[in-house]
């Protein structure tokens, strides 16, 4: 006790035996009841530290999280005054909980549900026609199983986009949110309108995809040199490639082809193809012959690029 007055106790005058009997309170306070608010008061600071959105759906949680806010001002008294942590720390904590959950929830279940539309629609496309047919040639030729790849790759690289939670029920996620404002799955409320609009975007991707990469197919098929072979062996299955003409034509002549045929088809392009080599082009890597291109010289650069 001495050591705590800085004095002799016989020394110690009427106010620091009251000074002391209100730290030894205080300090007994603090033993009985920190454990108990521990985890609420690290609750409340990161619930007071959260970035809301702008918005009037928000004002009820911003005002309730301000509450909040205030009431750690007195942090120190919240662990050691049970009766003040009870009746001035937990209602508004209870409050910025409860109002924040009504916002949260909404969000949460509409960043998850774009994410399973985004899972289906990557599922969809990865067993698209195009992609089927692309499959089905691509055990014969290099060109349409590169291409068959490469556009799965793209599939799933955009279907990483979607969020994935083990929490799929209310009660589970108000429990989770006790603890804090994020849930595990990461989907943070001020980051949500961003993260919607990338999840839906890469929605749009994934469904694009199986055409696009059947139309590099459908290109290869309508290179000069390729339609040269295809011309020169006079073989009547192969003549439709011939009369298709562009893209559009060709992707609908393979489309409609059942997948016998299309092996068929596949079969004897290889045969045809045998000695062509395809390598992919960078539009960087390109250089014309003409570096400063008048209006009538486009057509030469084109028939350049084409080469």
């Amino acid at each position: 006790v001495s050591d705590y007055l800085g004095k002799a106790v016989e020394e110690a005058d009427q106010q620091d035996v009251k000074r002391f009997r209100e730290d030894w309170g205080r300090y007994h306070g603090l033993i009985n009841n920190f454990d108990q608010v521990r985890d609420d008061v690290r609750a409340a600071i990161r619930y007071a530290h959260i970035n809301l959105p702008i918005g009037q759906e928000f004002n009820g949680v911003r005002e309730a999280v301000n509450n909040l806010s205030e009431c750690l001002n007195s942090v120190e008294q919240i662990f050691y005054d049970e009766a003040f942590a009870t009746t001035q720390f937990q209602p508004p904590l209870k409050k910025a909980r409860e109002k924040y959950y009504e916002v949260y929830r909404e969000v949460h279940s509409r960043v998850l549900h774009a994410s399973d539309e985004l899972i289906e629609k990557a599922k969809e496309a990865k067993d698209a026609p195009s992609m089927q047919v692309l499959n089905t040639m691509g055990k014969y030729l290099e060109i349409a199983s590169g291409a068959h790849e490469r556009g799965k790759s793209e599939i799933e690289v955009a279907a990483g986009s979607a969020i994935q939670c083990d929490i799929k029920d209310d009660t589970s996620l108000l429990e989770h949110l006790q603890s804090g404002p994020v849930c595990g799955c990461g989907i943070r409320i001020d980051e949500a309108g961003g993260l919607l609009e990338e999840i839906k975007a890469a929605a749009e991707k994934v469904s694009a995809i199986p055409d696009a990469a059947l139309n590099v197919f459908s290109e290869f098929l309508l290179n000069h040199e390729v339609q040269e072979k295809i011309r020169a062996e006079q073989d009547a299955i192969l003549k439709p490639l011939l009369d298709a003409g562009d893209v559009k034509s060709v992707k609908e002549l393979l489309l409609g082809m059942s997948a016998e045929d299309q092996a068929d088809l596949a079969k004897r392009l290889k045969r045809v193809l045998t000695g062509v080599r395809v390598r992919k082009v960078e539009l960087a890597e390109f250089r014309p012959s003409i570096e400063m291109v008048s209006r009538n010289e486009v057509e030469k650069v084109v028939e350049e690029l084409r080469q």
